[in-house]
């Protein structure tokens, strides 16, 4: 989880198919929104920007300077297990294959690894700035990915 910069928030995803953004000066919820179906365990964000992945097999970008307004919506192949986002890239591992988007034109994928790893992800880290994402996978392999 990473604080939401310009709102100094931080977002959750739920069991039940909700994310939730929650001060975390006072612990209290700001905010829950419930457009998923089922369990949210992918969420990121940076700046303005959210994104939740579900099991539902649905990836949402979220406006969050006022409130969760979902600016895109995609539905996947496979259950979401992790995200990623900067200010201009979004990454998603969906089942064992990794996305790759650029915000600016979000509903097309700018590159995809199918069968990148043996079942689920456990963890997908970003930086915009090297242009690198790094995979955590069940099968105890973490691996690195450069993109252009």
């Amino acid at each position: 989880m990473r604080p939401i910069t310009t709102r100094n928030l931080v977002l959750f995803g739920g069991g039940s198919g909700s994310c939730a953004l929650v001060d975390p000066n006072t612990c209290t919820t700001v905010e829950t929104i419930t457009k998923h179906t089922r369990k949210v365990p992918a969420v990121s964000s940076y700046g303005n920007m959210a994104l939740s992945g579900s099991f539902d097999k649905t990836l949402r970008v979220w406006d969050v300077r006022a409130g969760m307004h979902c600016s895109h919506n995609l539905v996947m192949s496979d259950v979401l297990t992790a995200t990623a986002i900067s200010d201009n890239y979004a990454a998603a591992c969906s089942g064992s294959s990794l996305y790759l988007w650029d915000l600016r034109n979000f509903h097309q994928i700018l590159a995809v690894k199918n069968k990148a790893w043996s079942g689920l992800t456990r963890g997908l880290v970003m930086d915009h700035t090297k242009k690198l994402l790094v995979t955590a996978s069940v099968d105890g392999i973490a691996r690195f990915w450069s993109f252009e």
